[in-house]
This record gives C-alpha cells, structure tokens and sequence, in this order.
C-alpha cells in the first residue's frame, strides 16, 4: 500500500504543464517519460493504468507537440525531449498555428461567395488595435473576451472599457503575464469590474465582442511593440474563437 501512494505521488500532474495547455493525462505522460527515460506504450499504459490505444493517442498528442520523439526500437519506444527544449518549442508551434489559422481562414473567405456579415479586414499596429478595440467596445452590447500580455492601454480603451461596464457589459479577461510588471495594471483592471483569469501563455492577442466581431494579432518576437493580425466580421468563425477563449478560460487561475 505503502508503495503503491509513493508511486501515485511521483506522478501528479505539475500544474505548470496543465497551465500551457496540456491535458492532465498528456502532463502525467510528459512527466512520466522524464522520470523513466524512454518507454513503450505498453509500459506508459501499465504505469498510468490506462488502456493501449489511450497511451498510443497520448504519446501522438505529445509527438505532435514537440515535446517526445519517438525512437526506432524494437518495440517502439518513446522518449521526452528536455523541457527547456521541448517547451519552447511547443509554445512556438502553438504561435504559427495560430498564425497559420488566421491566414487560412482570409484564403477560405476571399475564394468563397461571402455571406454579407463576413469580411476580413487586416491590421498592422498595435495602436491600430487599440483605436477599433474603443470603437468595437462602445457598441458591445453583451460581452467582451480578452486574451492578452497584460499591458497598459490607452485611455481611450481604459474609457471605453468603463463605459462598456456602465452599460452592463460583461468583460472576461485572461492575461497572459502575471508578475511585478503588470501587478498594479490588473488590480486596476478589477477593481474596475473585469473578470479576471491568469493563464501563460505567448504570442497573440484576442479580442471577441459579442458573438459577430473578433481582433486577432499575433506579436514581433524581436519588436514586441509591433502586431500584425486580422478583424473577423463572421459569426461561425467568432464562434469558434469563443469556443477556444472559453476552453483556456476554465483553465485559467483565477486573479
């Protein structure tokens, strides 16, 4: 019994894991194969007591990500990559596919007979950003999502904000930076009336007003201070950036 809760103890899922984006299964794999060195599914699936084809899709989830090779033994074994590796890496994969998201969802409307309300528009500042978040903001009705650094902003977005609050507008927020830098910026956020998440994260922006409108921008690695992205006027595509701001929203901590 007593070996049996010492193993169960090694193998809970770090929350640092769980707070990128990975499953709690998908973390225990990951730390697993840290743990142990290379193994096969057969050994993942006996050691986290889970079905064959269950370990077979974790470690492809994990391949996928960057985060385990997979060596050429016989039987096939598995092997992590070194975290400050495989975690850069993951989350510059999860930056393109973002990138490459937005970029193919212009090609798909541009070469298709668009629906009135759709219209793609692109932008390539961040001060740009700001001015149509205002403008966006003084007409929300409902709700306004924000995945975001966690900077300051402008006092016509601050203004916007306030007002948007005033009307009863629910605005959710996920910083993706919590410490020293942006403490007193997020306290003044909630104090105001935002609802806020913590989640790490890198690489985009998001914001989503009402179900119909969405800015989506993606930062310079090199100049942090340049963005470029897209304005979505679709309903079906806004609805699937809620559907992805909700997903990290149940998984953020709360501020």
């Amino acid at each position: 019994m007593k070996a049996k809760k010492k193993a169960e103890l090694t193998l809970l899922p770090s929350k640092s894991l769980m707070n990128l984006g990975l499953t709690k299964q998908e973390a225990l794999t990951y730390q697993l194969l840290i743990n142990e060195g290379a193994l096969s599914a057969a050994s993942v699936s006996k050691k986290l007591d889970i079905m064959r084809n269950a370990s077979y899709r974790l470690l492809k989830k994990l391949e996928d990500y960057g985060l385990i090779t997979i060596l050429e033994t016989s039987p096939t074994t598995f092997q992590a990559r070194p975290p400050k590796v495989a975690i850069e890496y993951f989350l510059q994969n999860k930056t393109k596919d973002l990138e490459t998201y937005a970029a193919q969802s212009i090609v798909s409307l541009v070469n298709k007979d668009k629906a009135p309300e759709t219209r793609i528009d692109i932008i390539s500042s961040k001060s740009e950003m700001f001015s149509l978040y205002a403008s966006f903001a003084k007409e929300a009705k409902n709700q306004i999502l924000i995945i975001s650094i966690g900077e300051d902003v402008s006092d016509e977005t601050k203004l916007a904000n306030r007002d948007a609050l005033a009307r009863k507008v629910i605005i959710r927020f996920i910083p993706q930076l919590h410490d020293k830098s942006n403490k007193n910026i997020l306290e003044a956020w909630k104090k105001m009336g935002l609802q806020i998440r913590y989640f790490k994260d890198s690489g985009y922006h998001l914001v989503i007003f009402d179900q119909n409108r969405a800015i989506l921008m993606a930062s310079n690695p090199q100049k942090p201070s340049e963005r470029n992205g897209v304005v979505i006027y679709s309903n079906s595509i806004v609805k699937a950036l809620i559907n992805h701001f909700e997903i990290i929203w149940e998984k953020g901590i709360p501020f």
